[in-house]
This record gives C-alpha cells, structure tokens and sequence, in this order.
C-alpha cells in the first residue's frame, strides 16, 4: 500500500495561530485509518513551545512529522509581494524547494480545517494527466466583483478553484524551470489578483486541474447556512469562524477536537476572550443604533466585497441609511449596490462628509485601512469601527 503524505503551512507571528494547525492534525488523525507521513512547511515565526507540541503529535498517533523550514532571508525577498498579508501566503509557492525531492505527490491541507473524513480516499484519486485535483470554490459567486483570473477571463468563473484542500502531483510542478519564480511573476504581474496565491495557482494551473467531490472541501458558512447534516467531509472555515454559543455539529467537531489537542488548556482564555468580545460588540452595537437613530451622522460602509456585507445589513438592517459604500478597487468605482454608490476613500475627505461615521468590512485589509482613516483625522470606534468586532468575528 503506497504511503499518505499530507503537508500543511503555518507563518505564526503572533503565536496564536498554532492551535488551528493543532485542530486540523488531530481531527485528520482521529479520522485516518492509516499513518500519514505529515510534512509542515514554516518559519522561524513558529515557537519551540509549539514546535514541540506538534512533534509530540507523532508520538501520540504513532505517525512521522517532518518540518521544512523556509530560511528567513529568502521570505524577505519577497515581502513586497504580500504587502499587508502575511508572508504565509505565500508557503505555497515554496511547496517544490521545500518538499524532498523522493516525493512525487503530496495532499495539501489548509491550518482552517475539521477533517471529518479518512484522507487516503483522497489520497487514492487518480489525477490522471491534470497536475493537481481540488474543489471548485464555493463563495465564488457571492462575490460582487469575481476574482482577478475570472474578471480577466483566464479562467471561468464556474472552473475557478479554491486550494484549501489540493493533490498536486510534484513532479509536474518540478517540470517547471523556477516554480516559485514564476508564481511570484504572476501576482507581480497581476495586482488585481486580491486573493494573491489562489488566484495565481488557479492561472497558472487552469485547463490542468481535476475537480474533485465538493465533500473534501465544504465551506462551514454553507453548513450553517442550508442546515448541511453531520457527513463526513473535510470542513473549511473560509471566511468563517468557530462559534462557542453554537448547537452546529461543526462547532462542536472542532471543539472536540481542540480538547484532545496540546493547545487544550488554553481553551480558557478562548472563551474569556469570546465573552470580552461580545462585550465590545455589544458597545460598537449601541454607538451603531445611535448613530441610526440620531441622524446626525452619514454613514458609509468600507468593503463591496466583504463576506460580511450581507450578515451586517442583514443584522442591523441599514440598508436604507448607508450613504454610500467605500472601496479601493478602482474597477468598482461607478457602480451601486442596493442602489447606492460604490466610491473612492477619497470621498471621506469632502467637507460634507467630515462627519461621516464608517464601518470597515474589510477584514484583511482593516489595519490600513484604520490608517488611512487617522489620516483623515478619525477616531476609532468614535468615527470608525471593524465591523468583525460588531459582528463578533475574530480577529
């Protein structure tokens, strides 16, 4: 029987981010009938506290852990490319000189995962002539604007893929001269490629991919939202967040999880945490109803295609109140939603609407944007706030 290889990446700067890796392993290993060999792409950013937790991992589920790390002089080569994204982003491309070369295939897995499924069936689909396999994106046409690939029409939007879960056949990808050059070529080439390594792997590998069951790579927003059974899947977070007030068998599948992780114990401060985060919303809820009721102040809200647009208009219903919406893609400007204006952040600089109130959807985004914003002379959560905290989304 040939051997599961399976590789994950993680850029953990701020050290918190860890126990989501954690999860994923131990649900993969809980779910996998087999002894997986587990590759970890990563960086110095990754502690040896949870560096050794990992490893203990192999001793735990009697199964090999490998690190490939990435040396910190050749990520900065790159930073640019990224801008205010983390530079795990882009662990992807550095899958061909990170990996052994004895390896002709691996499973790509996302940190943002639940597997609720034995990875040797995906392990066992046959690729055929395609050099890698994944599901087709299912938030794709909840975008206002489609992705960059798709908006180019290099790639139609009902083939365009999401690579939170991947098969690639390496030995295809060393066929290329530099794989990692040539990926980052791309994104250079292309700056309305917002979804950065994505975007630049569904280019690259368009005409070359075999479309796999949706099961092995179902978003948890659509279990919630269409009421999805308990199956057995491989659960994506995308966009998404673990909810601790939940009944959803998919919050409680990653609690499970979590709890026989070695980031168990710090299962605390998460739900302290969770209650100093409704707390705030709660507050950011009050100056929102004020600001609606008063009508004293313009409001605007900052991200068209933010996947939190819809839950927040939904929740507030201010539709009717918004002023107009903000946006830094130029290639949105002219356009309307809900029969309002999409703008530049320019317009916040007019003397109408030095008063204006906004919220900010862009979660990516939100730190420069709060920048920008100081620049204009406002004050956060006076004259701004991030709508993730409004809407109880994690940071």
């Amino acid at each position: 029987m040939e051997d599961v290889h399976v590789c994950f990446s993680i850029h953990d700067e701020k050290g918190d981010y860890c126990k989501y890796l954690g999860i994923a392993l131990v649900s993969m290993l809980e779910n996998t009938n087999c002894n997986p060999h587990i590759h970890i792409v990563l960086d110095s950013s990754v502690s040896k506290v949870n560096r050794d937790r990992l490893s203990d991992l192999s001793k735990q589920y009697d199964c090999n852990i490998y690190f490939h790390e990435i040396d910190n002089a050749r990520l900065n080569l790159f930073k640019d490319a990224v801008k205010i994204y983390s530079i795990g982003t882009l662990f992807r491309f550095f899958m061909v000189e990170a990996l052994p070369t004895s390896l002709s295939k691996i499973l790509y897995l996302d940190d943002d995962l639940v597997v609720n499924i034995d990875v040797e069936e995906l392990w066992n689909i046959d690729l055929g002539i395609n050099t890698i396999g994944a599901c087709r994106d299912q938030g794709v046409n909840d975008l206002k604007i489609p992705p960059g690939p798709c908006l180019q029409k290099r790639v139609l939007v009902e083939d365009y893929f999401n690579q939170g879960v991947l098969i690639i056949n390496l030995d295809k990808l060393r066929e290329y001269d530099d794989f990692l050059k040539m990926c980052i070529d791309v994104l250079a080439a292309h700056t309305d490629y917002k979804f950065l390594d994505q975007d630049v792997f569904n280019d690259i590998f368009n005409g070359k991919v075999k479309y796999i069951p949706e099961k092995f790579n179902v978003f948890t927003r659509y279990v919630r939202k269409n009421n999805v059974k308990e199956c057995e899947c491989i659960l994506h977070f995308s966009a998404d967040y673990e909810n601790p007030e939940s009944n959803c068998w998919i919050d409680k599948k990653l609690f499970e999880h979590w709890g026989r992780s070695a980031w168990g114990m710090e299962m605390y401060d998460y739900f302290h945490s969770c209650i100093k985060r409704k707390n705030n919303a709660i507050e950011l809820s009050k100056r929102i109803i004020y600001v609606l009721s008063s009508g004293k102040r313009t409001l605007f809200i900052w991200g068209v295609n933010s996947v939190l647009r819809n839950e927040l208009e939904l929740n507030y219903n201010i539709c009717k109140n918004v002023e107009a919406y903000v946006d830094s893609d130029t290639a949105m400007m002219g356009m309307q939603i809900n029969g309002k204006d999409i703008c530049s952040p320019d317009v916040l600089n007019q003397e109408i609407y030095r008063n204006a109130f906004v919220i900010v959807l862009s979660h990516r985004y939100y730190e420069e944007i709060k920048c920008e914003l100081e620049k204009m002379g406002k004050i956060e959560n006076s004259d701004f706030v991030d709508g993730a905290i409004l809407l109880e989304k994690r940071k």
